[in-house]
C-alpha cells in the first residue's frame, strides 16, 4: 500500500491570524459566510476520526466528514477544520485546514507535527483545541457554516482519544492510524445521526 502523506492527501490550509473564538472568524474558501450556527439538527456527522503518521515522522489527525440532515434546496459548498495550536518554539497559531471532497464526503488532516508550518526541522505543534465545519448555501442564499461544537467544549488529542475505545489499522511500513470510537465525543455525532435515520 501507498505509504500516505500530507501532500498526498493533496488538502489546502491557510495560516491565520485571529483572537480567541465562541465562534472563529469568517474563515471561507471562495465565498463569503453569511451566519455560523451550531449544528444542531444532524446536518452532518464525522463518519470515522483517527491520529495518522507515517514514515517520515508526520502526524495528523484524519476524519471524513459526512452531510446528513440537509434540505434538497440547499448545496453543501465544503468542509474543513479550525485548529488552535501552541508552538514548541514558542507563542500560538490558528490554522485552518480545507477538506478534500469525496463523493459526497470530506476528508480532513490535521497536522500536529509538520516543521514546515513553523519554519524550523525539529519544532512541532501542540493541538490545543479543534472544531469541525460544514458550509452549507441554503435555499435564500445565505451561506451558513455549521460548527460542531461551542467554544465550551475542548475538542483536541486528550478529549477525543484518551479512555475511549480505539482500533489500530497499518498503512504499509512505517506508516498507520489509530481510530478513535463511541464513546468519544467526536463520535457521538454519529450516534446521534444514526437515531435521527
Amino acid at each position: 500500500m501507498r505509504i500516505p502523506t500530507l501532500a498526498l492527501l493533496g488538502l489546502a490550509s491557510n495560516v491565520l491570524g485571529a483572537s480567541a473564538w465562541s465562534f472563529p472568524p469568517a474563515i471561507n474558501l471562495a465565498y463569503r459566510i453569511d451566519a455560523n450556527e451550531l449544528a444542531k439538527n444532524c446536518e452532518y456527522f464525522v463518519e470515522t476520526f483517527g491520529a495518522a503518521f507515517n514514515s517520515r515522522g508526520e502526524k495528523w489527525l484524519e476524519g471524513v466528514i459526512v452531510p446528513k440532515q440537509i434540505p434538497d434546496s440547499a448545496t453543501v459548498l465544503g468542509a474543513g477544520a479550525f485548529i488552535e495550536y501552541s508552538q514548541t518554539s514558542g507563542g500560538q497559531a490558528h490554522h485552518v485546514v480545507v477538506g478534500k471532497r469525496e463523493g459526497r464526503s470530506f476528508l480532513i488532516a490535521i497536522p500536529y507535527t509538520d516543521a514546515a508550518m513553523v519554519g524550523s526541522g525539529s519544532a512541532s505543534l501542540h493541538i490545543e483545541s479543534f472544531n469541525i465545519f460544514v458550509d452549507v448555501r441554503d435555499s435564500y442564499a445565505r451561506i451558513i457554516r455549521f460548527w460542531a461544537v461551542t467554544s465550551e467544549e475542548i475538542w483536541n488529542l486528550e478529549s477525543v482519544f484518551w479512555g475511549y475505545p480505539y482500533t489500530f489499522q497499518e498503512r504499509g511500513s512505517g506508516s498507520g492510524i489509530t481510530y478513535t470510537h463511541h464513546p468519544s465525543p467526536i463520535m457521538r455525532l454519529k450516534k446521534r445521526c444514526v437515531q435521527f435515520s
